[in-house]
């Protein structure tokens, strides 16, 4: 099977790809509200 380091390896990436996307959503969505307050 799949080594143990290499699964958590990639969740890891997963779960970090995911909280990049996530946090840059809520960038682009406080930039555009800052945006419309302007």
């Amino acid at each position: 099977g799949i080594p143990l380091e290499r699964v958590s390896e990639i969740a890891g990436h997963t779960r970090l790809d995911t909280t990049m996307k996530l946090y840059g959503r809520l960038k682009a969505e406080k930039r555009t509200k800052l945006l419309v307050d302007f």
